[in-house]
């Protein structure tokens, strides 16, 4: 099976911005009717809504902090920090390359270096955050692909291979393994080695800092020029005029103050609310097996689920298909109760976890905003992976990680955590069928017995 091109269904954008899904089942109908509360129009807004500004606020920061254009590549040629907060649950296994791209003057070329075994992926999103491609170069010579926007009449030359983009504006975002400290420099030299071309510059026009809690007024200003920037196709013309009264305006940055001053009430009143409902389904979304939550089938391909679309933009935004990370969380231990560092726990990870590639356990210390960061500790341990030389196995090659603030005594194999609630994240990278169709299971978070 090809495994070095990944090209996920280009309906997804007109998908994207249908009928939306409670996280519990499908509405057949449009939601954003004339029967729903204010309050509940705002919601449904909202959930819309998110991705956009999370998007929005997440291009914003990086291209101010580099000082790139659009159509450059950013490389963060150093594994992730507590101190790394341009986006939420970052991973500490790989090293980060970033582009944010504008396909509105025409494609451009990208190229991934001969990568051999390496793991590594390079995510395509499109602007509402669906992810629409993966690509990855397993053979021996450099692949070309020419990325190109909705409109773009072209074609590709000979030895590039198409990559539609369902929007103008898109991110992408590439990924390449560390295989620990004495590994870094091979890699920085391959992360150098991926090369991005515009046949036309594009000036990054940043505008204002998006804060990670806005008000209702910036919070609609921001959406309403992404809408503008990416507009929705035609046949959802009419969703997107159900969504007018609550201040939903492609290319209005003013329209908060022209809503009438009810709706302009249950923005400023609710708009906390609805980010703390985003959080819940963000901890709350998917299968709950052993303590476990394991992702939802549509993760990063969200289709009609804005409920759940908006839930990933907060918590984890880039987040990958299930085929090519399966990530699951937990805030909780084996008996329900919420994890906290002040208390020891144990999880036991099997020594035949199916990955074709390896897995990771990170650990997350929650923000006010509802995102999730890495944990700053004195030794520098953010996640715990299969590919660490320095663990203590088992006999049968499984692997004993110790939880907890302080190193509890005799402990091997220590992940820090904070004197307080955490959020541990499983990362299968390239998983088996057996785990993604839940034939494999992960053990539960049990408390020590000190």
């Amino acid at each position: 099976m090809r495994t070095d091109l990944v090209i996920l269904p280009l309906a997804l954008l007109a998908s994207s911005c249908a009928a939306p899904l409670h996280s519990g089942g499908e509405e057949k109908a449009a939601r954003c009717t004339s029967s729903a509360t204010k309050k509940e129009a705002a919601r449904r807004a909202f959930q819309f809504a998110l991705p956009l500004y999370e998007m929005a606020r997440t291009r914003q920061r990086m291209l101010s902090l580099s000082g790139a254009d659009f159509n450059a590549l950013i490389h963060r040629p150093a594994l992730s920090r507590p101190d790394d907060r341009t986006i939420t649950t970052p991973n500490s296994d790989t090293l980060y390359s970033t582009a944010w791209l504008d396909l509105s003057e025409g494609p451009v070329r990208f190229s991934i270096p001969a990568m051999g075994d390496r793991y590594h992926s390079v995510q395509l999103m499109h602007g509402f955050s669906d992810t629409f491609a993966i690509l990855r170069n397993e053979g021996t010579v450099r692949r070309q692909f020419l990325i190109a926007g909705p409109e773009w009449e072209g074609s590709a030359s000979a030895g590039e291979t198409l990559i539609r983009s369902p929007t103008r504006d898109a991110w992408l975002v590439a990924r390449t393994f560390v295989e620990g400290s004495g590994d870094l420099a091979e890699a920085r030299r391959l992360q150098a080695s991926y090369t991005i071309e515009s046949d036309v510059p594009i000036e990054a026009e940043l505008g204002e800092a998006l804060p990670e809690s806005p008000g209702a007024s910036q919070f609609l200003a921001a959406v309403n020029e992404a809408l503008a920037r990416d507009p929705l196709p035609p046949s959802q013309a009419e969703r997107l005029a159900c969504f007018a009264p609550t201040g939903l305006v492609p290319g209005d940055r003013n329209s908060f103050t022209q809503l009438n001053p009810t709706m302009q009430r249950i923005w400023e009143s609710n708009l906390p609310t609805f980010y703390r409902e985003a959080r819940q389904v963000f901890e709350n979304a998917g299968t709950f097996r052993n303590g476990w939550r394991y992702p939802a089938s549509n993760i990063a391909q969200f289709e009609t689920d804005d409920v759940y679309r908006s839930a990933i933009a907060l918590g984890g935004l880039a987040a990958l298909p299930k085929h090519e990370a399966f990530n699951s969380i937990t805030t909780r231990d084996s008996a329900g109760d919420a994890l906290d560092g002040a208390k020891h726990y144990r999880l036991r990870i099997a020594p035949d976890v199916p990955v074709q590639a390896f897995w990771s356990l990170s650990l997350y210390q929650p923000a006010e905003s509802g995102r999730w960061f890495l944990y700053e500790n004195a030794i520098d341990r953010y996640a715990i992976s299969s590919t660490g030389t320095d663990l203590v196995r088992s006999e049968d090659r499984g692997i004993s990680i110790d939880i907890a603030h302080t190193k509890p005594t005799g402990a091997d194999n220590w992940l820090p955590a904070p004197d307080g609630p955490f959020l541990l994240v499983f990362r299968a990278y390239r998983p088996k069928l057996s785990f993604t169709d839940g034939a494999f299971l992960l053990d539960p978070v049990e408390r020590a017995n000190d």
